[in-house]
């Protein structure tokens, strides 16, 4: 839950990137997804990873007009508190979303 307003003032607070798991436990590849994010976390502690559900967080969702799920998001803090996007993954795509990570991080 919680508004957008509130989701701005944790990327913000982050300072790095942050990767965004928009997601349903009604959805089974966001369930392998959601599997899969816990180890690509661990080996990017350099990046903070959320998990948004899209039922519970409409306010988030509708922002960026998520439809289909599971749906990445690259965001970081920007210039006066606006949140950069930098890219989207929709679908389980564990090699771009690794790709991106490695993009945006420089590693």
């Amino acid at each position: 839950s919680g508004s957008y307003q509130e989701f701005c003032q944790c990327i913000n607070a982050a300072q790095k990137l942050v990767v965004v798991d928009f997601s349903a436990e009604w959805c089974p590849p966001c369930r392998r997804l959601g599997e899969v994010l816990p180890s690509i976390a661990e080996s990017n502690p350099h990046v903070q990873f959320l998990k948004i559900y899209i039922d519970e967080s409409r306010d988030v969702s509708n922002h960026y007009s998520v439809s289909s799920i599971p749906h990445i998001k690259f965001l970081k803090a920007g210039q006066d508190g606006q949140v950069q996007e930098l890219a989207s993954v929709i679908g389980a795509d564990i090699p771009q979303i690794k790709a991106k990570i490695g993009q945006f991080t420089g590693q």
